[in-house]
């Protein structure tokens, strides 16, 4: 995955670098140059302060229009009606600069995949559940999917999982929240308020093959 940064000062640009030195073989930083974006070699383009001003929606609508990459703010406040607007202005997501280096690698991979992220107001509230019950992400999106009516077969096919990896994980998320059926799951899901309708109400859907 190859990601370039727009309007990014120079110290943004050496984090991200060693944040991603941290997972070889999964994220490339590429040099942002007009030559490059308008190559199709890019997969996504963070954008430095892309949400925090009329004049930096305009520029937002720029970079959209230049690019076939995936568009997305990068920023330290995230405000629900400004990634609303962003998003309206053709970003692809919104990703926050307080990430951890695998947290914003994985975000990353999400985005370049096509699968949605949390809105604004559910961010906050997810990581919370996830921290009370000691769910990892992995565990957390598989009772996310079992909510929508996804069979554990169609998990694995989305995930690129195995079907035995899937049912592992099902297995550690259905004791940490204490149930032992898939009903029973469902009920604990809807009851914290995991949303079960997919975007665009839609199966998500994994990696391309």
């Amino acid at each position: 995955m190859r990601v370039s940064v727009k309007d990014g000062p120079p110290l943004v640009n050496a984090g991200l670098r060693r944040m991603f030195l941290q997972h070889p073989g999964r994220v490339e930083l590429v040099e942002w140059r007009l030559d490059v974006v308008s190559s199709g070699r890019l997969d996504v383009v963070l954008v430095d302060r892309a949400v925090d001003s009329g004049a930096a929606l305009e520029r937002l609508d720029r970079v959209v229009a230049t690019t076939t990459a995936k568009v997305v703010p990068f920023v330290w406040e995230i405000d629900a009606e400004e990634v609303a607007d962003a998003i309206a202005a053709g970003a692809a997501g919104y990703l926050w600069k307080g990430l951890e280096a695998h947290e914003l690698v994985d975000a990353l991979e999400e985005i370049c995949w096509g699968e949605p992220l949390p809105r604004p107001e559910q961010s906050q509230r997810y990581r919370h559940l996830m921290d009370e019950f000691g769910l990892s992400k992995r565990e957390f999106e598989v009772l996310t999917l079992i909510a929508r009516g996804v069979s554990n077969q169609e998990i694995a096919d989305s995930a690129f999982l195995s079907i035995n990896s899937v049912k592992s994980y099902i297995r550690g998320a259905y004791r940490k929240i204490g149930v032992t059926r898939r009903a029973q799951a469902v009920s604990w899901a809807l009851h914290h308020g995991l949303d079960p309708t997919p975007a665009s109400g839609e199966v998500p859907t994994g990696r391309p093959r």
